[in-house]
């Protein structure tokens, strides 16, 4: 299978500076105590949350997941699991141990979509073949 090469770990506080931010594409959401290498396992089992956006950029779906993981607001329902498993459904802050990692598509459509959607699907299943179990903030 095709190799999905993600850029480089940033603590979600510094997300803003992955690049191609500005692009749809498949994300990870990962807990690590420690700052991470910057190569990026999608199946490691530090992540919490494999995500896509086709029709709007990673910038964009992150202020999304942001709104509802941090500040219980909605538009992204990733963010309402977080908020339940890791924020006890308060408002508060986001944790120091969260980074993110992205797979940002510039393909023109329908190809973007197409590909995107495969690979969330893809990374989601090769996860739960790994650890045998789903991530901890999908739930489909």
């Amino acid at each position: 299978m095709t190799s999905l090469t993600f850029e480089p770990w940033l603590h979600w506080d510094n997300r803003a500076e992955t690049p191609n931010h500005d692009r749809p594409g498949v994300y990870v959401l990962a807990r690590f105590d420690e700052t991470p290498c910057t190569e990026v396992d999608p199946t490691a089992a530090e992540i919490i949350y494999i995500g896509e956006t086709c029709s709007q950029t990673l910038a964009d779906r992150w202020y999304q997941f942001g709104r509802s993981a941090f500040q219980q607001k909605s538009g992204h329902s990733g963010g309402w699991t977080f908020a339940a498993t890791y924020c006890d459904n308060r408002v508060m802050p986001p944790p120091a141990w969260l980074y993110v990692a992205a797979l940002p598509v510039a393909l023109d459509e329908p190809h973007a979509s197409a590909f995107i959607r495969y690979a969330e699907r893809r990374l989601i299943w090769e996860f739960v073949q790994r650890h045998g179990i789903m991530t901890p903030c999908n739930s489909k």
